[in-house]
């Protein structure tokens, strides 16, 4: 109110408090933890400065918090006192910091509500093992990979009966302290029904309609049925996962079922496929797949006659990635190399090997721009080309490839003219992109390569780009020209939308 009368407040700093003398004690089992002791050269205050009480109780929460992450359960400071010499303006730490005994896994415990899945599944779900050291790392791992298996609504975890000396038979923990891990698992859902609508420039509209049961019985297989429809290509597809035994999460077969019909500008294929697959993670970053493809296709171009090909194709991928954000992110990478062979001594009607190489890599330049690089090579060799069917020909061109043309409209032609495909294929691309605010940004891009069999013919474009961030993922909007091409002119517009990993 206008009736109030103002306080003013005259404050003489004093003389500041220096550290006199830091005294800090070990104590327990993790005085030579190595992971521990960096903390304290990092954080810890030195004498002579002054006298930072933020940054003191800082370096306590830290290490209290670093400790108990690496499985010193019990740890805490047995001592931590400050006192101050007014008069000299002086101060003394002493912290004495126990860590107490390092933890062990004990039993692992599961609690379904209601019963659903078979209790040894379960357990092989689980990545820890009894012995194990309890670390917070591991365990948020294991969090994670429960949560991500689309067989749980709801998972948490408690522990329980802590025992600092574990007369258990077991050797791995005998004698050591131990706690148990109780998981408390509750099911998600078990069908799925979807309808999605969607628009990319490389296919046109597009309708996809998805059926998937995630819990086929108690040993939780999975099966997806999926049918998508847009205006160059119709895919008709079945899926089946079995988790392993042993390593439901980390390893797993699949049974795909399809069938595809792509018509795109004159040419055409309609492609029968089974496959059989390995799948595994090794961890976090690393992905194998070891397949076998048996593909029945009938290729060709518009108003001609079609060639029949069937090819049983073994092969492997490796992938590498790692990213701090899999949707929008400011560092990450990604890697991934796949070989595959057919031959006709082995029921196919063309001999070829192939190898393909794809990836991409993004990291940050300042607070709000970051640069994205893509490359693709792939190299086959192949007895009798014309048998080789359009679906292991490489063709470049398009929303994810090189933007300025249309979708696979750079390949090698033939007489009348017709993308025949490539043997090989060449591309890459380097991207700027500036973050306007948290939901918008802009970019500059250029991208250039193609497919070939002989004789490379670089093809290269520019344009620019608006991006936004929305619930979905980043919505990209691409403006770019062929650059140098007498034979392309004009601006193609290319729309996408999804994650950059």
């Amino acid at each position: 109110a206008e009736t109030c009368k103002a306080l003013i407040l005259d404050v003489q700093l004093n003389q500041a408090t220096l550290l006199n003398r830091w005294d800090f004690e070990w104590q327990g089992e993790g005085q030579s933890a190595p992971e521990l002791k960096p903390l304290i050269k990092d954080l810890a205050l030195q004498e002579g400065d002054v006298l930072n009480t933020p940054k003191y109780q800082q370096f306590k929460s830290a290490l209290l918090s670093k400790a108990q992450s690496l499985g010193y359960l019990d740890s805490q400071f047995t001592e931590a006192n400050i006192t101050v010499d007014e008069a000299k303006h002086q101060a003394d730490i002493r912290l004495v910091f126990d860590t107490g005994p390092l933890y062990h896994v004990g039993k692992i415990v599961f609690n379904q509500t209601p019963r659903f899945l078979d209790e040894g599944l379960l357990q092989n779900m689980v990545r820890i093992k009894p012995g194990h050291v309890v670390k917070s790392r591991d365990i948020q791992l294991q969090l994670s990979a429960l949560n991500d298996s689309n067989y749980f609504s709801q998972v948490s975890l408690k522990k329980i009966n802590r025992t600092k000396q574990n007369p258990d038979e077991s050797p791995k923990i005998n004698g050591l302290a131990t706690v148990d891990l109780l998981f408390e698992v509750q099911p998600a859902k078990r069908i799925h029904y979807s309808i999605g609508l969607g628009y990319a420039t490389d296919t046109g509209p597009r309708t996809t309609l998805e059926y998937r049961n995630d819990r086929v019985g108690k040993r939780a297989w999975q099966f997806k049925s999926q049918a998508k429809m847009a205006q160059t290509n119709q895919d008709l597809s079945f899926r089946l996962k079995i988790p392993s035994k042993d390593k439901p999460l980390n390893q797993w077969y699949l049974v795909d079922l399809g069938y595809l019909f792509e018509d795109i500008d004159r040419k055409q294929q309609e492609t029968d496929k089974i496959s059989i697959s390995q799948n595994r993670s090794f961890s976090e970053h690393w992905q194998n797949a070891n397949f076998i493809d048996i593909t029945n296709e009938r290729f060709g171009f518009k108003g001609e006659e079609k060639t029949r090909s069937l090819v049983f194709v073994p092969g492997v991928t490796w992938t590498w990635r790692k990213a701090d954000d899999w949707i929008k992110a400011r560092q990450g990478v990604r890697v991934e190399m796949t070989l595959q062979a057919a031959d006709e001594a082995l029921l196919s009607d063309v001999s070829f090997v192939q190898a393909e190489f794809k990836s991409k890599f993004i990291h940050g330049v300042g607070d709000r721009s970051r640069m994205i690089y893509h490359a693709q090579l792939g190299a086959t060799h192949v007895n009798d080309f014309d048998k080789l069917p359009f679906s292991y020909r490489f063709y470049s061109g398009g929303d994810r490839t090189i933007r300025g043309y249309d979708y696979e409209s750079l390949s090698p032609e033939d007489l009348s003219g017709d993308l025949i495909g490539g043997k090989h294929v060449v591309s890459a691309g380097v991207e700027f992109e500036y973050q306007i605010n948290d939901r918008w940004s802009w970019a500059v891009f250029t991208d250039a390569g193609n497919a070939f069999n002989d004789d490379f013919e670089v093809k290269q474009s520019a344009g620019l780009g608006i991006r936004w961030l929305s619930p979905l993922g980043p919505i990209r909007l691409d403006a770019a020209r062929p650059l140098h091409d007498d034979d392309a002119s004009g601006v193609k517009f290319h729309f996408t939308v999804g994650p950059d990993f």
